[in-house]
């Protein structure tokens, strides 16, 4: 696969994993592919660290980790790139959660499309070499309810609120909150800091949450 550095680029990327993914996978009539439950994970990892990191020595049990992409685009895009290669890194590891490309609700809602469907696509290449995934809560403008139908409700998903500002006010919350009544994760896992309107909305609906430390912060407490 070449590398990404043009819209053009990521639509080849997209084409190539369907090529991939034919015969491997079942898809909706709008080409999105369809996980089953035995796909997904249903417990929370015990560590959540970026690919770059996963060989750190805080890695104390490889089986017990869950690698995560809350990084810059730039270290995400080589990996769509080396997916196949990839493989046998993954393998080591609990579970992988999906890319999480910059994506804002006021992009062009094709773009937002685009981006959804490569991260979902990248998940379903790991899914069909027998490597549990965990989905990502990103979305764009009111996206969630239509690119999510192809995924099992009541598993493990993932949010990421690095580089976010906290909500403002409880209706800045309740976009977040009201996706997750969307897909119904039975656990939620949420790396990096903590978004008190967001925590309160929670805990009000009942949601089962874990928040992980982002990889600078877990390393400033094993200095500690």
């Amino acid at each position: 696969m070449k590398k990404i550095s043009t819209v053009v680029d990521l639509l080849e990327i997209i084409n190539e994993y369907i090529q991939y993914l034919t015969g491997k996978i079942c898809f909706t009539d709008n080409g999105w592919p369809i996980f089953s439950r035995d796909q997904m994970l249903y417990e929370y990892p015990d560590m959540v660290v970026p690919f770059p990191r996963r060989n750190s020595l805080m890695v104390n049990d490889k089986a017990r980790t869950a690698i995560c992409y809350y990084c810059p685009d730039k270290q995400i895009y080589p990996r769509f790139c080396s997916v196949i290669n990839d493989l046998e890194v993954y393998r080591h590891y609990l579970a992988v959660i999906e890319p999480d490309i910059t994506l804002t609700w006021d992009m062009d809602q094709e773009m937002q499309h685009a981006i959804m469907l490569v991260d979902q696509l990248f998940l379903a290449v790991l899914a069909v070499n027998g490597i549990k995934v965990i989905f990502n809560t990103r979305s764009g403008f009111e996206l969630a309810g239509y690119n999510y139908q192809n995924i099992p409700r009541h598993a493990v998903w993932a949010s990421g609120f690095l580089g976010c500002d906290n909500s403002k006010n409880f209706f800045d919350a309740s976009r977040y909150t009201s996706k997750l009544l969307c897909i119904l994760p039975s656990r939620l896992i949420i790396y990096g800091k903590n978004d008190p309107l967001i925590t309160e909305g929670l805990n009000l609906l009942g949601f089962d949450f874990h928040y992980y430390p982002d990889y600078h912060t877990a390393s400033k407490r094993r200095l500690a």
